[in-house]
């Protein structure tokens, strides 16, 4: 794994072993556009407090990101941006062939949830 420095951006994607534990970036992807931000909900506190007028406060709500990245679907990059919605998969060497890998992908019985930490840096700031 290398190391990513310096003011160029880059996506990495890490796939997590238990569901919303964020992780390292395992691999980076040549991408051609990314616009995966944070978003934070507010919940409003409207609670009876023995007044007339509203006294608004916030409280903070879930918190997730959104967004989309953008690659060009290829056999080495597109897989890691899919994982997180297929069920296990298994890799070999295709019969008689040196070069060719057979992946063979299959839907568990119970289908957990796969996730994966997105790291982007846009050139100034990283976002996980």
């Amino acid at each position: 794994m290398s190391i990513k420095a310096g003011y160029a951006p880059y996506v990495g994607i890490g796939l997590e072993s238990t569901p919303g534990t964020a992780v390292v970036a395992s691999k980076y992807l040549p991408h051609v556009t990314c616009t995966v931000r944070g978003v934070q909900e507010v919940l409003f506190d409207e609670s009876a407090k023995g007044i007339r007028e509203k006294n608004w406060g916030a409280i903070a709500g879930p918190r997730r990101g959104e967004g989309d990245v953008e690659v060009y679907v290829d056999a080495e990059n597109a897989p890691y941006l899919i994982y997180a919605a297929l069920g296990d998969i298994s890799s070999g060497t295709a019969s008689g062939e040196s070069a060719v890998y057979e992946h063979t992908i299959t839907r568990k019985a119970n289908n957990p949830p796969r996730t994966m930490t997105i790291i982007y840096h846009d050139g100034v700031d990283t976002r996980k």
